[in-house]
């Protein structure tokens, strides 16, 4: 009697899958076996590991490690869409107050402290897609609670610590030969940013940190009056110069470091070839009871200066000293943020904490539009496609297009960064012993 042939089909079926049935059986056996074998092996090794992670440096985190030990009162990062302000993630530090983040290689990256008393500083780098933690080092650092966080980045070199930010390197004298030192109480170390590997501390002859970019990190010399550059690969110097004007401090646009600082009885902007430390130019700018930093972006830099009840924008072309434009106008206190194509006022009103933000093409100046009232906002940061805003009391962003509000995020702020995908927010909390403070 012969079957239907759809009854032997499924004869075959039923025979085809409990063999398949049996090989994964089989599979899973083995690989059982297998696992069993490696975790005797690993615990007659003790407390032995791989030669990957045998690598791993003394005080890192390596990627995919637990998330590092939190203290209560510690401080956290916000990741948000850029675009949206809906949340990705919110990662603890493990420290009290935090710097502006710095962004590369798909890493964010903080300094920060639990204690101002204690000479340094805890670095944190976490990776910008998920907020896992991926490494941690402590690094010397003269004023770890600093109003100026010394946290650089030079390409794939986070350079931080060193000597006190908030001080000087000096007056320059005629005729000065960069050779009359004064000794520092720590120096500033270069951090491998894949892995928090330290690469190298800056040399005696290298104060505080000025600026960084991807081909040199621009220091005060130890001698006052001088500037050293050095090699954000070895720490390395690679020239020393005493140029003839002692900037305030630095910003970086292309080639070209920018910074502002005292002309005799005058003031003046100065442009410095980052390669080599030449002076490229000097501008003057207009003096007055305050001088601001000078904001420096690719094709323009903004130098500021406070007179009565007005503050003066002068706009310098980075690459020439050339003067592109000139503004004044009247607020209390005015901020100024470079970004590609864009820059961004912060105009300061009484009281003071109202503020309104406005964009302005870098070479002319020409307002592009004017927010209203934002409230009391920190420095803005942009891309040059999002501007974000941050306060004690929500982040928020903008277009810069055309200056529409894209989200506002609650929540008490100190810094931010932003990049095409995300912003990223640090919060913070009042550290042990603060400076002029209970502790």
């Amino acid at each position: 009697m012969t079957r239907p042939i759809s009854h032997q089909w499924r004869l075959v079926e039923q025979r085809w899958w409990y063999a398949v049935l049996a090989v994964v059986v089989l599979a899973i056996a083995t690989a059982g076996c297998s696992g069993a074998r490696h975790h005797a092996a690993a615990s007659e090794a003790g407390t032995g590991s791989s030669p990957a992670q045998q690598a791993q440096p003394s005080g890192s985190q390596p990627v995919g490690a637990p998330p590092l030990p939190i203290a209560p009162g510690d401080g956290a990062l916000v990741a948000v869409d850029a675009r949206t302000g809906r949340q990705l993630w919110r990662t603890p530090v493990p420290m009290a107050s935090v710097s502006a983040p710095v962004t590369g290689r798909g890493l964010v990256v903080v300094a920060g402290t639990r204690d101002c008393n204690d000479p340094h500083l805890s670095v944190v780098a976490v990776n910008a897609k998920t907020g896992q933690p991926t490494w941690q080092r402590s690094v010397a650092a003269d004023n770890p609670c600093s109003f100026t966080p010394p946290l650089r980045l030079a390409e794939d070199v986070v350079v931080v610590g060193g000597p006190d930010p908030d001080v000087g390197g000096g007056v320059a004298k005629p005729g000065n030969a960069c050779d009359h030192p004064v000794a520092v109480n720590s120096a500033a170390t270069g951090l491998d940013l894949a892995t928090g590997s330290p690469r190298w501390q800056a040399p005696a002859a290298a104060g505080r940190i000025l600026a960084a970019s991807a081909g040199t990190v621009i220091a005060d010399s130890a001698s006052p009056g001088c500037l050293v550059g050095l090699n954000p690969a070895t720490g390395q110097i690679r020239w020393t110069v005493a140029p003839p004007v002692i900037p305030f401090d630095l910003h970086t646009g292309g080639n070209i470091a920018v910074g502002q600082g005292e002309d005799g009885p005058s003031l003046a902007a100065i442009g410095l070839d980052c390669g080599t430390g030449k002076t490229r130019w000097t501008t003057a700018v207009p003096e007055g009871d305050n001088a601001g930093p000078v904001e420096a972006g690719d094709a323009a830099a903004v130098a500021t200066s406070e007179q009565g009840p007005n503050i003066t924008l002068t706009a310098l072309a980075t690459a020439t000293g050339r003067q592109l434009w000139h503004d004044s106008i009247q607020a209390n206190q005015v901020w100024t943020t470079i970004g590609p194509g864009i820059v961004v006022i912060t105009r300061f009103s009484h009281p003071v904490d109202h503020a309104t933000i406005e964009s302005r093409d870098p070479r002319t100046g020409v307002r592009r539009w004017q927010s209203g009232d934002i409230g009391g906002v920190g420095s803005p940061v942009t891309d040059g496609a999002t501007i974000v805003t941050y306060s004690q009391r929500d982040a928020r962003g903008f277009g810069t297009a055309d200056g529409h509000q894209l989200w506002k995020v609650p929540g008490s702020y100190d810094a931010a960064a932003v990049t095409t995908d995300a912003a990223y927010l640090a919060q913070s909390k009042p550290p042990k012993n603060p400076p002029g403070g209970d502790g």
